[in-house]
């Protein structure tokens, strides 16, 4: 989504009753984990991938992760 931010794509989201997902809603878990590893990945999508987005694909200040 990010990349697609910096290719000047347009987002339209739909109304939140059709983002459901089969079988239905989940309930959602904390896992500390799960938590480590996404501040883990989160760190690694800051410093690793975004300055490459940026650089292939330029910058913009309506994009953010």
């Amino acid at each position: 989504g990010f990349a697609m931010c910096l290719l000047s794509y347009e987002y339209h989201v739909l109304h939140p009753a059709f983002l459901v997902h089969s079988p239905g809603i989940k309930n959602s878990t904390r896992s500390a984990v799960r938590a480590k590893y996404a501040s883990e990945m989160t760190r690694f999508i800051k410093k690793k991938i975004e300055p490459e987005y940026r650089v292939l694909y330029g910058k913009n200040k309506k994009c953010m992760t």
